[in-house]
């Protein structure tokens, strides 16, 4: 870290260099970051705020954690809240997490982890902020997003479960490898941005691209 501050570098040349990757990015992989806003105008996502699934232990029904529990009013999570279908009064404690079993493109094999789900939308639209729910287009980008080919240069590190102090922690909800930390579109950029960083000719500029894009 300490190299990468004080170390000398080619500040014009560096700040052109990353404009364009930004660019090229925009062009390449922009329409993973567009929703609409309620007039029907495309918009630039700044980011999305994904929820846990969880399960009522008395009807069964899933809950969106953050649907359910969040106060909307005071931005803090409620200690108890009714469960959506059946009114009873839920926990976090009292509930199980929900998983869910995609394929890991790692392995080819079966991978069981709990489940996130898109839940609420952040982005601008002339200047000003807005919310909504994810609807039928930003769930169909979504989708498009998984069917691409797995990128090759994503960190995908087996992790040292038992050496790890939080790793009887995320072994259980299905984390042992570097790649299962990330959704799909976030990785999908970032393993972009790695690709035009390490591409450049200039070994300290390349150097500094994938420091600051890391």
């Amino acid at each position: 870290i300490s190299h990468n501050y004080n170390d000398k570098l080619e500040v014009e040349q560096f700040v052109r260099v990353a404009k364009a990757i930004l660019k090229s990015l925009e062009k390449e992989l922009g329409w993973m970051y567009e929703t609409t806003h309620s007039n029907g105008q495309n918009c630039l996502i700044d980011f999305v705020i994904w929820s846990e699934k969880f399960s009522c232990p008395d009807c069964g029904a899933e809950i969106n954690f953050l649907d359910e529990a969040l106060d909307n009013d005071s931005n803090e999570v409620r200690a108890e809240f009714p469960c959506p279908d059946c009114n009873a009064i839920l926990t976090k404690k009292r509930m199980e997490r929900v998983f869910e079993t995609t394929i890991d493109h790692l392995t080819g094999k079966p991978w069981e982890h709990i489940k996130y789900i898109p839940t609420e939308i952040h982005y601008k639209y002339l200047g000003s902020k807005y919310t909504k729910k994810p609807d039928a287009t930003d769930l169909k980008i979504l989708s498009d997003i998984q069917t691409r080919d797995w990128p090759n240069n994503v960190p995908t590190n087996e992790f040292p479960i038992s050496a790890m102090y939080h790793g009887s922690r995320i072994e259980p909800k299905g984390y042992t490898h570097a790649h299962h930390f990330f959704f799909r579109r976030p990785l999908e950029a970032l393993s972009y941005l790695w690709d035009q960083a390490r591409g450049k000719t200039d070994a300290r500029t390349s150097q500094a691209l994938l420091f600051f894009i890391e």
